[in-house]
């Protein structure tokens, strides 16, 4: 009898703390759904399969799970029993929600640290067309681009009458190449192009189930790119890119 009813609280209490934790997924996710990182956190709790939501809440309820587990002996046999009864593919789930975690963590934390904004279609356009509304011909940019894939490089663009006149990689010259100038405008269709293939993460090398982030910061007033960050789910394939220096250059030999 003792034993029946010390089943029956147990399995109640495992019960309601999961239901609790399950809450607490939907709940976080759908507060998110309102900040720069809706995307981020969305495309993880929301977008996920049923699966990997429930293996989310359970990792929620776990420390109470364990604390449960250690009231008494029966308590953490019961614990094992149950334990190892669960499905091969929800342990497995467990790990890969284990993965898409630290992946959102890290780019939570490297987020609130940089000033970098959640890269959407609309804040890209917009940034671009107050660049466009009042960009200047002449001006020299040095760019730094690195990442896991990209060896470190600095590119020093030189902008003449509204076109590239000079580009150094490492400070040796190169020769220029369309849709690779570096310049404001050649940054802007870096991050278009980024932006398509974060449409289809795999062709970034993101296992099923994962997602490309893409972050950037623009200067208030002129619309101008500051920095740039992709980021793959399950993989290490990031980029960076930073604008160092901008200055804008003498224009008393503009033609126009």
């Amino acid at each position: 009898m003792v034993l029946a009813v010390f089943l029956a609280t147990f399995f109640a209490t495992f019960f309601t703390t999961f239901v609790f934790a399950l809450a607490l997924v939907f709940t976080f996710a759908a507060t998110f759904r309102l900040g720069a990182l809706a995307v981020i956190f969305a495309d993880f709790f929301l977008a996920a399969a049923l699966e990997d939501v429930f293996a989310a809440a359970f990792l929620l309820f776990f420390f109470a799970g364990f604390a449960i587990s250690n009231l008494s002996p029966y308590a953490r046999f019961v614990t094992r029993a149950v334990l190892s009864y669960i499905p091969i593919w929800f342990s497995t789930t467990i790990l890969l929600v284990q993965c898409k975690t630290v992946t959102i963590v890290a780019i939570f934390l490297l987020t609130a640290c940089s000033n970098l904004t959640n890269l959407t279609p609309e804040l890209l356009n917009q940034a671009q067309a107050k660049w466009n509304s009042s960009k200047p011909r002449f001006y020299k940019a040095v760019i730094e681009m690195k990442g896991d894939r990209v060896e470190k490089a600095v590119f020093e663009v030189t902008v003449t009458a509204g076109k590239v006149a000079e580009l150094r990689r490492n400070g040796l010259h190169i020769q220029l190449k369309d849709g690779e100038d570096y310049s404001v405008d050649g940054l802007f269709r870096i991050m278009h192009q980024e932006q398509a293939l974060a449409e289809k993460p795999a062709l970034l090398g993101a296992p099923a189930g994962y997602s490309a982030y893409l972050m950037a910061q623009f200067d208030d007033q002129t619309g101008r790119p500051i920095a740039y960050r992709r980021t793959v789910g399950g993989t290490t394939n990031t980029i960076d890119i930073r604008v160092l220096e901008f200055s804008l250059q003498d224009s008393s030999a503009d033609p126009r």
